[in-house]
């Protein structure tokens, strides 16, 4: 049997675009969600970020329309 992967993971997931250094941080508690704005250097900032914080990281492709990033 697998275990509740929806209810293991972590409150906090980080969104980010592939070159592109702003993120987005939503953050759960109970059955609320808030969001806030952070800034990293690359990528591999943004993965240690998540690694030291037991967060979730999404690493979204870079898309050639600039402003659907």
């Amino acid at each position: 049997m697998m275990p509740d992967t929806i209810s293991a993971m972590p409150g906090k997931t980080l969104f980010m675009t592939a070159a592109n250094r702003d993120a987005v941080l939503v953050t759960r508690t109970g059955n609320q969600m808030r969001r806030r704005a952070l800034n990293f250097a690359d990528e591999h900032a943004a993965l240690n970020w998540c690694l030291d914080r037991q967060a979730t990281f999404v690493l979204l492709p870079k898309k050639s329309n600039h402003a659907q990033n």
